[in-house]
């Protein structure tokens, strides 16, 4: 599947995703196998390789279920480095000068074995 695309193996990067849970009483412990291709980026997560479809069998170690439905472009790697030592200004996108202030309180406050987050932002025009 991955030869047909014309991808380089040796850049290719599979991990496995919960296939859900639908009540049953007993099933087997599967993950669905997801493909990426790094050829290009760090950022492992932006250049899925779609149309392929694997489901593990965990307990029994083997695919039982495989299918190569489709084949879709790989995005592109170029723009999806997030390294901060890679980056360069601007860092974000441009506010068009509406400064954002936060206030001198903290962002959080702490209770027990409870953290509550601040929801206030307060925007300068």
């Amino acid at each position: 599947s991955i030869r047909k695309r014309g991808l380089d193996i040796s850049q290719v990067v599979c991990s496995g995703f919960s296939v859900g849970w639908f009540g049953e009483a007993k099933s087997r412990r599967t993950l669905k196998i997801n493909c990426f291709y790094t050829n290009g980026t760090v950022n492992l997560y932006v250049r899925p390789v779609e149309g392929i479809a694997l489901v593990v069998d965990l307990d029994e170690m083997e695919i039982i279920k495989y299918s190569d439905r489709f084949i879709v472009p790989v995005p592109k790697g170029e723009g999806t480095e997030y390294q901060a030592s890679k980056q360069k200004p601007p860092f974000g996108p441009w506010l068009h000068g509406a400064p954002v202030v936060q206030s001198q309180e903290e962002g959080f406050s702490l209770g027990g074995h409870t953290i509550r987050f601040s929801t206030q932002l307060n925007i300068t025009f």
